[in-house]
């Protein structure tokens, strides 16, 4: 899942709690010995249903991307850049977003992009300093790898993962 984690926290944010998954996982490109492909169908708590896509294995890359589609409207938004590419939410304006990074095409896997933590490592710093909690806390953070560890899951028996069925480690 690589650098996915990160989307995994924007979609829960953005969505609610996950219910379930199924995943599937598998290393197709490159002579790594984790995964460099994964998808996901998400189920969550809400009803609504989701797929995320994770790979290091085309070309070119097609950076972070999320998409949301329901009753109201649509929002597809480039998450590497922080760019909105398309907005039709009933009635509502399009917020202005500002950039936090822009950084090149990254395909490779063993490519790490340091400055894309930025943001999270200086609210981390004004965090202590300030004796608050980030933005996002270790919990938080527990709750996505729980998602990550269940697609794993569901990748390796081949079937559904319920997030409360794995014990501990799940929300």
């Amino acid at each position: 899942m690589t650098q996915s984690i990160h989307l995994v926290d924007l979609l829960q944010h953005v969505v609610g709690p996950v219910r379930s998954v199924i995943g599937r996982v598998a290393t197709a490109q490159h002579a790594i010995e984790v995964e460099d492909t994964a998808t996901a169908l998400v189920s969550f708590e809400s009803g609504a249903m989701g797929v995320i896509e994770s790979t290091s294995s085309i070309k070119p890359a097609l950076k972070s991307r999320l998409e949301l589609h329901g009753d109201n409207g649509t929002i597809v938004a480039n998450a590497q850049y922080d760019q909105i590419l398309f907005w039709n939410v009933g009635g509502k304006t399009m917020p202005d977003v500002e950039k936090s990074f822009a950084i090149g095409d990254i395909d490779d896997p063993w490519a790490y992009p340091q400055v894309r933590h930025r943001v999270q490592l200086q609210d981390m710093v004004e965090a202590i300093r300030e004796d608050r909690d980030p933005v996002l806390t270790g919990e938080d953070a527990r709750v996505s790898l729980a998602i990550v560890m269940a697609i794993y899951e569901s990748s390796r028996t081949g079937r559904e993962v319920l997030l409360k069925d794995l014990g501990p480690a799940s929300p």
